[in-house]
């Protein structure tokens, strides 16, 4: 599965207290979290799992923070068998 952002923006970039987007492979765990993103830019994620969850956190200060993503999966292809 591949997680690629049209537009990030967030009201306080690099302030990764204030507001941050975590992605998880499995449940939203810490020890799970796959990438956490709080700057300026968020670069494509990709993960083998079917499955990825999101925790976008934001702090009043920071509520005119927001994302645009487009998860896409895919599919390994088979070779015919023989």
């Amino acid at each position: 599965m591949q997680l690629s952002f049209d537009e990030f923006k967030l009201e306080k970039p690099n302030d990764c207290d204030a507001n941050y987007l975590d992605v998880f492979e499995e449940k939203s765990q810490m020890d799970k979290r796959l990438k956490n993103f709080c700057g300026s830019i968020a670069e494509t994620l990709s993960t083998k799992t079917n499955i990825m969850y999101l925790r976008f956190y934001l702090e009043p200060k920071a509520i005119n923070s927001s994302f645009k993503a487009v998860m896409t999966a895919f599919r390994e292809k088979k070779e015919p068998s023989k």
